[in-house]
């Protein structure tokens, strides 16, 4: 017996306002590539910049040579982060991107830890195998720290990933690191 799609609409409640979404729980994939500048994880909901490690100047905020930003400076350019910006064309808004949460990126990593991929801890865009390349889902995935928006537990430190093991390490906020944005679907 085949059983049809089952959708499960989430009404999410942050800082910057309301969001609704749609997951599709049945999805054969664990990424969809929107074609847009964006990939889609299926299991979450959760849109991602496809390209993980974008070098554009947004917000009034350049990302160095390596794609790292200071705490400050990643804020200022998430905040001017938009359609025709690092390749988008999804019709997004300033304001609409924001940084994962530690709990979001442990998401992101848990099934292919759990298969023992690390280096990196991500799937390819079927969920079947470890990602290995360009294109399949995401561009650019920097082996290195990615900010989050989870505050250590002194308050003085964020929470950053190391994308090479999914292992999860305390920044000091002047220290400067890759920024991979994501933001709720639509």
């Amino acid at each position: 017996m085949k059983i049809g799609k089952i959708l499960v609409t989430a009404v999410v409640l942050t800082l910057l306002g309301t969001w609704s979404y749609s997951v599709d729980r049945t999805s054969e994939v664990r990424y969809r590539d929107n074609g847009d500048g964006t990939v889609t994880d299926c299991k979450s909901g959760l849109v991602w910049l496809k390209n993980a490690n974008c070098l554009e100047s947004c917000g009034g905020a350049k990302p160095d040579s390596y794609g790292r930003l200071s705490w400050k400076d990643a804020a200022r350019w998430l905040a001017g982060l938009r359609s025709g910006r690092c390749g988008l064309k999804d019709g997004s808004k300033a304001g609409d991107w924001r940084l994962p949460t530690k709990a979001e990126f442990e998401a992101m990593v848990a099934e292919a830890k759990s298969r023992g991929y690390d280096n990196p801890p991500l799937t390819n865009a079927a969920g079947t195998a470890q990602w290995t390349k360009n294109g399949d889902a995401f561009d650019n995935v920097s082996q290195v720290l990615y900010w989050t928006s989870t505050s250590a537990p002194d308050e003085a430190n964020m929470v950053a990933v190391l994308v090479t093991s999914g292992d999860f390490t305390y920044c000091d906020t002047g220290g400067s690191y890759n920024v991979w944005p994501v933001r709720h679907g639509r």
